[in-house]
Formats: structure tokens, sequence, C-alpha cells
């Protein structure tokens, strides 16, 4: 059934989603197309992106442990705000826009809310993004907020890539003995690469336990060469 909101709503592949834009643009100013943030770039922006990315994920990530909400949800929840982003470009520019007012934009972020079931903590961020101009720098902020409270929850993220396809026992016994290694939780993700002839190579952080045929050759030649 059609929700009844206040800006109207269309069905698209993805479901109903809010249609604040076309008819809503009408009463915008007539540049807020054309006004858009600057992004900051090169070396020093990546600093001041990564800087800003860690001051939200780790004040988030206070507050989801404080309300006891499940950081997996939380997760979700930010996922799939990223998602309409991704999908609705004016969407973004409508909440990154100075020109329109705060008040229309976090309406918006209302019916998105409401029609998503984005729990309070989440939705407040997204607000306090587009309070303070952010939106720009959602995606680092998700990416931080994972290693926040993997850091905090005492998880590790693992890349495993094998010559062929692993079977659920092969990964539980990879993922407890990475855990064992590592003293974390692990949450790994699975990729293949025939190159390798044989075994696995797995990547925690900067740390790499290379268990492969191909790197067991390697270390043979260079044994060889010296």
């Amino acid at each position: 059934m059609q929700p009844t909101l206040l800006w109207g709503w269309r069905r698209n592949r993805f479901g109903w989603m809010p249609r604040p834009i076309r008819r809503w643009c009408a009463s915008l100013p007539d540049n807020w197309r054309r006004r858009r943030m600057d992004r900051p770039a090169g070396r020093a922006g990546a600093k001041i992106m990564a800087s800003v990315a860690s001051v939200y994920a780790r004040a988030f990530a206070d507050v989801i442990l404080d309300v006891k909400l499940d950081a997996g949800q939380a997760l979700t929840e930010l996922r799939t705000v990223q998602a309409l982003l991704a999908q609705s470009g004016e969407l973004r520019r409508v909440w990154e826009n100075p020109a329109i007012p705060v008040e229309q934009k976090r309406g918006l972020l209302d019916a998105i809310a409401e029609r998503d079931r984005i729990s309070s903590p989440v939705r407040n961020l997204v607000a306090v993004l587009i309070d303070h101009q952010r939106v720009k720098f959602f995606d680092p902020i998700i990416r931080q907020v994972q290693k926040e409270l993997d850091a905090r929850l005492g998880f590790a993220e693992a890349d495993v890539t094998s010559a062929r396809e692993l079977g659920e026992s092969e990964k539980r016994a990879l993922e407890s003995r990475v855990g064992t290694l590592t003293g974390k939780k692990v949450r790994a993700r699975y990729e293949q690469d025939t190159s390798l002839l044989g075994g696995v190579v797995v990547r925690v952080g900067s740390t790499i336990y290379d268990g492969s045929v191909k790197g067991q050759l390697e270390k043979i030649r260079e044994a060889i060469r010296a």
C-alpha cells in the first residue's frame, strides 16, 4: 500500500521511494542544482576525509554501544541509506546543497527513516551529517564505523584468497585458526585465485599469512638463489 506522506511517493524496482524532487524542486532556488560543495582532493583532502570520518565514527560507536543497539543492525541500516544515496543522485544533491533549508532535508530523512524502519541512532547520525554538511563523507564514515565497532567488539576483518572454493567446514576451521592467531573473532571475505595453485593466503590488516603453493614455491626459489 502506498504511504501518504508530504512529498508523495513513486515506485521503482527498489520499492516505494519518497519523491521529494521534481515537483518539490519548483519551490527551490533556481541555482540549487548548480551549487555544489567542494570535495577535498589530493593527499591533504584524504587526510581531512579520514579525520572527519574518524570523529563521527567514534561518536556513533559510543552511542551504539551505550544504547546496546546491535552493531550488525546499525551497519545494515547505514548501508541502506548508503544504497539510496548511490541510487539517487538527486537525493545526494538535495542533502548536500546548502541552499536548501535544513528542515526540508530533515523532513525527507524522516520519511525515509519511517519507510525503511531506520533506528533513531542511525537516523540521528544522518541528521547530524546533513546539518553539518558532511553527507559527502558518508562512505568513508561507514567504513570507519565498521573498523571502530570491530576494534571495540574484538572482531578482525580477514581477506582470504584460495586456489579453489572452500567448503563451509573448511571456512570454519580456517576462521578458528586465524582467530587463535589474532586473538579476535574473525569476519572473513573469500575470493578465488587459481594462480595460487593450492592452499590459501590470508590478509588481516597489514599482516599476511601465506600458505599457498605459489608462496611456498617462491620461498624455495629465493632460497635457491641465495
